[in-house]
């Protein structure tokens, strides 16, 4: 099996990534999981954006990010509301034991978006009841592709959960809905005694 491997990363033509991307997937692990495993060798900043929360104000990202830390849900679909609720009970838990964390929901659209961002921002205040809720929902209408290419975000499949420093670096990241796993590597990051 070793032989196998080392034969399969060997080659030229395939680049580091690539041969990290094919030993994960050799050894099996799932896509899901292999963000929150394989952190990027560089720090990643979160990019500098303008967006709009649901109550109307303009923010500054990441200097307007209220908290010494701040996770970040990044969601490209509207059914993947489902994903950023699934962690909601565990962040509001995290939240009220740190004055210091803050959480944003991110809904990110293509700029293209734009001419109909009244309804579509509307639409999403009326269905949220809370009005805290509201002004931690920042709809972003940019030019994804490099906002993704910053945050190393590959696949707009899933939701990706960043924990970002004070400064706008990302500490911690994994995707998808939270599962036990997900749950116990973010309290990790966090300095939550296990």
């Amino acid at each position: 099996m070793q032989i196998a491997v080392r034969h399969i990363a060997e080659p030229c033509s395939v680049d580091s990534s690539m041969r990290r991307l094919v030993l994960a997937i050799l050894l099996g692990f799932s896509s899901r999981a292999l963000p929150a495993q394989v952190q990027p060798s560089a720090p990643v900043q979160f990019p500098n954006v303008t967006g709009r929360n649901l109550e109307g104000r303009t923010l500054r990202l990441p200097a307007d990010f209220a908290g010494e830390r701040t996770v970040v849900l990044v969601a490209f679909r509207q059914r993947q509301q489902r994903e950023v609720d699934s962690w909601m009970p565990e962040l509001n838990a995290r939240r009220a034991a740190d004055a210091g964390l803050a959480v944003y929901e991110i809904p990110t659209l293509s700029s293209g978006w734009t001419p109909l961002r009244g309804w579509i921002d509307g639409g999403m205040a009326r269905g949220i009841k809370s009005q805290e809720v509201r002004e931690v929902t920042v709809t972003l209408y940019i030019d994804k592709g490099p906002f993704k290419e910053a945050l190393s975000i590959a696949s707009e499949s899933t939701i990706h959960l960043l924990l970002l420093d004070r400064e706008g670096r990302v500490t911690f990241r994994t995707t998808g809905p939270a599962t036990a796993e997900g749950i116990a590597a973010l309290r990790r990051a966090l300095g939550v005694p296990q």
